[in-house]
């Protein structure tokens, strides 16, 4: 509201706030469960099965049991092969938690959104992109973890 005094703003954001809290996505159950909440712990749990269940699964595979010297290029082959695993699964989750907390809507509605931008492959926009940034951090952090806890 451009132009308009400061108490007919403050008193339209009142009653948006107001209208909101008295909405399904509004109030007390909104500040405990915000949009969004339940697809990130979607996306949370495949995220850490990855980091602490996949990575040394890929990361034996690469370097044998005996583990051996860190290499490099085994490093960033492990988070890369990683992250081409497990980024499917929780990229979903992902996408749907980005829609509820950017549009401020709830689960069912998010996915029926979604879906309506391009069916089931919409749910995977950004799969790319996302598998890619995920393996640096499959590449890092276990890194990171082996200095400072080593064995």
């Amino acid at each position: 509201a451009r132009g308009a005094p400061m108490g007919q703003t403050l008193a339209s954001l009142y009653r948006e706030g107001q209208a909101r809290s008295s909405s399904p996505l509004g109030g007390l159950s909104s500040l405990l469960l915000p949009p969004g909440m339940a697809a990130m712990m979607g996306r949370e749990v495949p995220f850490v099965a990855a980091l602490f269940y996949v990575r040394p699964l890929v990361t034996t595979a690469l370097y044998g049991d005996d583990g051996g010297t860190r290499q490099v290029h085994l490093e960033v082959a492990a988070g890369l092969a990683t992250s081409a695993l497990t980024s499917p699964v929780s990229h979903v989750p992902s996408v749907v938690a980005a829609y509820q907390q950017g549009h401020g809507v709830g689960l069912h509605r998010a996915c029926q959104d979604i879906y309506g931008q391009g069916g089931l492959l919409a749910f995977w926009r950004g799969l790319g992109a996302r598998t890619l940034t995920l393996a640096g951090t499959m590449i890092v952090v276990p890194n990171v973890m082996a200095v400072l806890l080593p064995e």
